[in-house]
């Protein structure tokens, strides 16, 4: 077969296929990602991939003699990839175009292993390879105490030990997860995780978009994300789906998950809903939709509509208006701002009757 198909597993082999796929994007090997991520869920690659990256197994993974960002700069990954070993990490990258499948790794359950046959190099170079393949199998290991269960997402979790099998696809494409986490101004990383890589890929590419001081933010980084997404694109998600997109957040060895109620990404997922929150822009609105408080939209849209038409306003009027609306536009245009949160009201109140339907 030509091409290679990979299907969500946990979130750590996930995050590997999303970081994989920044570095084909950002050294422009491939053009767009609609040709590899289907409807599905799953993706595919290309054969022929592999030999485009061998080609720039230097500008990607070695500068200047040293072991480039891509691998890392944490302890986990330190001497993985010896700059001596230059050679034989491209040798390998060449060779994965000729993996076979075996069945046989805890994480793809399909294990895609490089054949001794195919094989033609000189006995030093050969040992040297498999070295460099038992270091994935090794560095893999100390990645599997990365993962923990997942209250929302049954496959953030495989095994757990120390004998987990990882076929040669699956142990390179794991050194390429930190590439996906967005770094947040706390100190900690996030990965939006979900069970098609055609959602995680654009999830994330949102996610870089917006930063977060503290946990209590992850849901607005989630949030935004899942409008973005519905704004600019059609993708419409099964129930399934909905209930697992989660946010995986990194801080150190600590690893922690945040998700949102299935009905609650239901709303944000609906065109109507999404661009208009996009127009609304307000923070507090956005929140109230997070945390399902929908009559809270109601109120404070009456409320608003009440200041507008009175002749004076109080000094409390003023602040509560200068302190609930953030925006010159909204602030400026009351009637327009309240209308939008009326219709935002209507459109929600009709996506709860038709999930109840």
């Amino acid at each position: 077969m030509d091409k290679i198909i990979l299907y969500p597993s946990n979130w750590l082999y996930n995050a590997g296929v999303v970081g994989f796929l920044r570095v084909l994007e950002d050294k422009n090997i491939i053009n767009g990602m609609e040709s590899f991520l289907k409807d599905d869920g799953s993706m595919e690659i290309c054969r022929d991939i592999f030999q485009k990256l061998a080609g720039k197994v230097n500008e990607i993974y070695f500068s200047e003699g040293k072991v480039a960002s891509i691998v890392g700069k944490s302890e986990l990954y330190r001497n993985y990839l010896q700059p001596t070993w230059k050679n034989i990490f491209n040798k390998f990258i060449e060779l994965l175009q000729k993996v076979i499948y075996t069945g046989n790794c805890d994480i793809c359950g399909v294990g895609y292993y490089i054949p001794n046959n195919v094989i033609s190099l000189k006995n030093s170079d050969l040992e040297n390879l498999n070295k460099f393949r038992d270091g994935i199998r090794i560095l893999n290991i100390r990645l599997n105490a990365l993962l923990a269960p997942s209250r929302k997402f049954p496959n953030s979790f495989w095994n757990n030990n120390a004998t987990s099998i990882v076929c040669d696809l699956c142990g390179y494409i794991l050194v390429h997860q930190h590439l996906a986490f967005t770094p947040l101004s706390d100190g900690s990383e996030i990965f939006i995780n979900a069970p098609s890589f055609k959602l995680m890929w654009y999830l994330n590419k949102y996610s870089s978009i917006f930063k977060a001081k503290a946990i209590s933010e992850y849901k607005e980084i989630l949030g935004m994300s899942l409008i973005e997404m519905a704004s600019k694109f059609y993708i419409q998600l099964g129930r399934w789906e909905k209930m697992n997109i989660e946010i995986v957040s990194k801080h150190g060895d600590k690893i922690d998950f945040f998700s949102l109620p299935a009905e609650i990404v239901n709303l944000l997922t609906n065109k109507e809903i999404a661009s208009l929150l996009t127009q609304i822009g307000e923070f507090k609105i956005l929140n109230m939709v997070l945390d399902g408080k929908f009559k809270d939209i109601l109120s404070f849209a009456e409320k608003i509509l009440r200041i507008f038409f009175k002749n004076e306003r109080t000094k409390n009027e003023e602040d509560f208006i200068n302190t609930n609306i953030k925006l010159d536009r909204n602030n400026k245009n009351l009637t327009e701002f309240s209308q939008k949160l009326f219709k935002l009201y209507a459109l929600i109140e009709r996506e709860i009757k038709k999930e109840v339907i």
